[in-house]
């Protein structure tokens, strides 16, 4: 279920013994749980989690075109898994176009499908053809909210011990220049990442999760120990 960033900012005044907001107040708050929300997103999309998988509407191609820039591409796309084509207004399956790290040269434009594409400068590019397509794309994107009040509701399941921790952390650090209560609330961070990353592995695999040693480190700013 989703929760407002208020229930984050009242597990860190737990965390931080400060429950009546003496020094740690939302208005305190808020700048270390966005940033915590952006570490948790990178984590989040580095690991392909489900909830970050989408795909797109429909994209109509045009004969002749060559290319989807970062206008046109969906909203939030962090990064392109897969793209598919059909012709278009016709009732055919989509067919993955393969990827390439560089276009071929083509001498024959008289193509009916694109034959492959590539991810370069940050726009999708694609050999051309003769004939008006639909593109569907399969990405991985950003859900991370930009937090502004204490009411704004986070829709990331399962994260809420993480951003606690993690906002507890930095603040631990930043504000009450506590190194060694920011070192243990990172720690707990990190087991409530590898909790979220498990039962993501575990519902992608259909197989028990085995504990291992953790290995993780956060992606924003470090907590020096």
């Amino acid at each position: 279920m989703p929760f407002p960033a208020a229930d984050v900012y009242s597990m860190v005044r737990a965390l931080e013994n400060d429950p009546v907001a003496s020094n740690f107040t939302d208005a305190v708050l808020q700048p270390y749980l966005n940033i915590a929300l952006r570490d948790l997103g990178t984590l989040l999309e580095r690991s392909n989690v489900p909830v970050t998988n989408a795909t797109s509407a429909i994209i109509p191609f045009p004969a002749g075109s060559t290319s989807l820039n970062l206008t046109q591409l969906p909203s939030g796309l962090t990064e392109i898994r897969g793209i598919h084509q059909k012709q278009a207004g016709s009732g055919d399956e989509y067919a993955l176009i393969p990827k390439r790290d560089y276009l071929p040269p083509l001498d024959d434009t008289n193509i009916t499908f694109i034959t492959c594409w590539a991810w370069m400068e940050q726009v999708a590019e694609f050999t051309p053809t003769n004939n008006d397509l639909s593109l569907k794309i399969d990405y991985i994107k950003s859900i991370i909210p930009k937090i502004t009040a204490p009411t704004d509701l986070i829709h990331i399941i399962n994260s809420l011990n993480y951003l606690g921790y993690r906002t507890a952390a930095l603040a631990a650090f930043y504000v009450g220049e506590n190194e060694t209560r920011a070192a243990s609330l990172d720690t707990q961070a990190e087991r409530e990442w590898d909790k979220i990353e498990g039962i993501s592995t575990k519902g992608r695999q259909s197989i028990a999760v085995r504990r291992k040693p953790f290995k993780y480190k956060n992606s924003g700013a470090a907590i020096p120990g």
